[in-house]
C-alpha cells in the first residue's frame, strides 16, 4: 500500500535542504574570514588573540556539523518517504546508493580537499595553539614564563583537543547515525501502513 505524500511538503523539504547547504557554505566562509582576521591581529597586536580564535572555531564548527546532519537527515527522509514510493523520483536514492556515485565519493573522501573540509576546525585550532605557544615563548623566553602563562598554554592545548574531537567524533559517528535515522523512517513508514 503506497501512501500519498504531499507535493508541497516535498518542495518545502527540498528548499530547506538547499537553504541548509547554502548556509553551511556561508558559515564555513565566515569562520575562515573571522579566524583570519583574528589570526592576523594576533600576529600584529597580541598573541593572546590566538586564544580568542576558539570563540570562532568551536561554535562555527558545531553549526557546520548540525547543518551537514540536517541535510543528510532531509535527504534520508526524501529517499524513504518519497522516492521509495515513486520510482520517477530518484535523485537522493541515486546519490546514496548508486555504485558509480559511491565509488566517486570514496575516491573524493581520500583526497586532501576532503581532509581539509572535514577537519577544518582542528586545523585552525592547531595553528592557533602552535602560534600562541611559539609567540609566547619567543616573547617571554623560557625563563620569563609565569604560572598564568602555563595555564594559558594548557587551556590552548585543551581547546585544540576539543576542536579535534569535534571534527573527528562527528565524522566517525555520521554514517552510523544516518543509517539509524533511515531505519527509523522505514520503521515509521511500515507501522503507518
Amino acid at each position: 500500500m503506497k501512501v500519498l505524500r504531499n507535493e508541497n511538503e516535498l518542495n518545502n523539504i527540498r528548499n530547506e535542504l538547499v537553504a541548509d547547504q547554502e548556509q553551511r557554505r556561508n558559515v564555513w566562509i565566515n569562520m575562515y574570514v573571522l579566524y583570519a582576521a583574528l589570526f592576523v591581529l594576533g600576529i600584529q597586536v597580541s598573541y593572546y588573540l590566538f586564544l580568542v580564535t576558539y570563540l570562532i572555531i568551536l561554535p562555527f564548527q558545531a553549526t557546520i556539523n548540525n547543518l551537514v546532519w540536517n541535510v543528510s537527515r532531509l535527504s534520508a527522509y526524501i529517499r524513504v518517504f518519497y522516492e521509495e514510493e515513486d520510482e520517477s523520483l530518484n535523485w537522493e536514492t541515486m546519490n546514496a546508493n548508486y555504485d558509480i556515485y559511491t565509488k566517486y565519493l570514496k575516491k573524493m573522501e581520500g583526497r586532501l580537499s576532503a581532509w581539509i573540509r572535514n577537519t577544518s576546525a582542528a586545523q585552525l585550532g592547531g595553528m592557533s595553539t602552535i602560534f600562541f605557544i611559539v609567540m609566547l615563548i619567543y616573547d617571554k623566553h623560557l625563563s620569563g614564563i609565569e604560572a598564568f602563562d602555563i595555564f594559558l598554554i594548557i587551556a590552548s592545548v585543551l581547546l585544540f583537543l576539543i576542536s579535534l574531537k569535534l571534527s573527528v567524533d562527528y565524522n566517525k559517528s555520521y554514517k552510523a547515525e544516518l543509517e539509524s535515522i533511515t531505519r527509523q523512517y522505514k520503521n515509521y513508514l511500515e507501522n503507518e501502513m
